[in-house]
């Protein structure tokens, strides 16, 4: 998103997209769609309708990466409409570290979280991208071995 390729961008989402669509499944038996991928699609969003604000710079573009841009807002207007409350609540507490997101999957308490949110504000964005690159490998890595599981049996 930093360099503004908005042809790539669109590409890596429509692929998102697929893979989103493929684990639907697996999403409902394990309590929802993941907190990275709620995250993704919420900073995307805001990538998105942030440069469309920007009317010089949108103005700028070359025509290719102006209609990638205008097409991924149509495109997440319609893929983002089922998750409008899963993206509504994390935008209220956009901050959650690794630790407490399994934690609380092992029904922690929620004070415990809030505490922690005030110390992550001070981290920087790359240990944020970091933790995004981590996460999209873990469920990388669980969607392959959930396909190995199904084709064995």
């Amino acid at each position: 998103m930093r360099n503004n390729d908005h042809k790539t961008l669109m590409t890596e989402f429509d692929n998102l997209t697929k893979a989103m669509i493929k684990s639907k499944k697996v999403f409902e038996s394990n309590g929802g769609i993941p907190r990275f991928l709620v995250r993704i699609l919420c900073d995307l969003e805001d990538h998105v309708y942030g440069c469309l604000a920007d009317k010089p710079t949108f103005k700028k573009l070359k025509p290719a990466q102006g209609r990638a841009l205008n097409r991924m807002k149509l495109s997440l207007k319609k893929f983002n409409d089922p998750y409008k409350g899963i993206m509504a609540e994390y935008r209220k507490n956009p901050v959650i570290s690794e630790s407490d997101a399994s934690s609380s999957s092992s029904s922690s308490s929620s004070s415990s979280s809030s505490d922690d949110s005030d110390s992550d504000d001070s981290s920087s964005d790359d240990s944020s991208a970091d933790k995004k690159k981590a996460a999209a490998a873990k469920a990388k890595a669980a969607a392959k071995d959930s396909d190995d599981s199904d084709s064995v049996s």
